[in-house]
């Protein structure tokens, strides 16, 4: 794996895109006429707020949990790892709903729910590579989800 591989992922692409989505999303907003969600601006702003601490602790306690220096060198299992595969994108994925809610329409919804495929295939490759590398990875794979957590014990 190289080092900016390691290091990064498929991060940048990813966000890239993602980026690019959302200003689609902005230009066709006004073109589609899609509804609002809440028509709440405070309510917008509280849960964007709330899912904005969330996300940010998920980032953090990612980090501590793999040191960005680390990325790529071990098959990480503890920490948030426990729980997921991909916490930095669960926590970009929680964020843009956070963010579809404060600009209170549809089409930004729409958007958020694109982040899952956006980033499943950012993550399929970084797993394809972390298998190669560490032939572990598959069974870490089969017992640990990739974004969002189970809330359940698997039998």
């Amino acid at each position: 794996m190289k080092a900016r591989q390691r290091f990064f992922g498929g991060g940048p692409m990813g966000l890239a895109l993602n980026i690019g989505l959302l200003w689609a999303a902005f230009r066709l907003q006004p073109l589609l006429g899609t509804p609002a969600i809440h028509g709440n601006r405070e309510a917008g702003v509280l849960i964007f707020a709330i899912f904005s601490v969330l996300s940010g602790a998920l980032l953090l306690w990612s980090l501590v949990s793999l040191p960005p220096w680390s990325r790529g060198t071990r098959v990480a299992t503890g920490g948030v790892y426990k729980y997921l595969r991909h916490p930095l994108y669960s926590s970009f994925i929680l964020l843009a709903f956070g963010l579809a809610v404060w600009l209170d329409n549809w089409i930004f919804v729409a958007w958020a729910a694109v982040q899952f495929p956006v980033w499943h295939l950012s993550a399929r490759g970084e797993e394809s590579l972390m298998s190669l590398d560490f032939p572990e990875y598959q069974q870490y794979c089969r017992h640990t989800p990739r974004f969002i957590p189970r809330l359940w014990s698997r039998s």
